[in-house]
């Protein structure tokens, strides 16, 4: 419900979580001085390397941390802060998971939908729309291009038979 400031909060958050493919940690531990607005991005601490990376936000996701911003009564640097507007990252994963399980349960949803889930979907969406593993890669802030295809790509049987019919079919033709 965008209605309500937790529900306005963790709209911008699944957002966020999806058009960048961070981690939720990652996305939690943000302040909002590091988001770079004109140019869409912002650097954050690999949780795992304690490399500092850049990630991409998509006009959606920042139209909606902008709504979320406006929405707050604080001066708090962190950008996901509490309901209560404390410094606590109000957003953690336990919250989210929480959150998440009941509106799964509101909306009828039977599968265990977890924050996890929209780095996933980052990831697959980006290789289903033929975006090249390496690219792909760097955006997921992986080392390896094994691990972003074991861990993350979702096969899909259709869509691998429609290739081979394009690819196969082409060359043989």
């Amino acid at each position: 419900d965008v209605t309500t400031p937790a529900g306005l909060r963790t709209r911008a958050l699944l957002e966020v979580l999806y058009a960048s493919g961070m981690r939720i940690g990652e996305a939690i531990s943000l302040n909002k001085d590091e988001i770079d607005w004109e140019n869409k991005e912002a650097i954050v601490t690999n949780i795992k390397s304690k490399d500092r990376e850049k990630v991409y936000f998509s006009n959606r996701s920042l139209d909606w941390l902008k709504r979320y911003l406006e929405s707050r009564k604080d001066n708090l640097p962190a950008l996901f802060v509490s309901g209560r507007a404390r410094m606590v990252r109000a957003s953690s994963g336990g919250y989210l998971r929480t959150h998440l399980k009941a509106l799964a349960e509101q909306l009828g949803i039977k599968k265990q939908i977890k924050h996890h889930l929209f780095r996933k979907t980052f990831v697959t969406h980006l290789l289903q729309r033929k975006a090249d593993i390496i690219a792909v890669r760097d955006l997921a802030r992986h080392r390896s291009e094994r691990t972003t295809l074991q861990r993350y790509a979702a096969v899909n049987k259709e869509r691998s038979k429609a290739i081979h019919a394009e690819i196969i079919d082409g060359l043989l033709e």
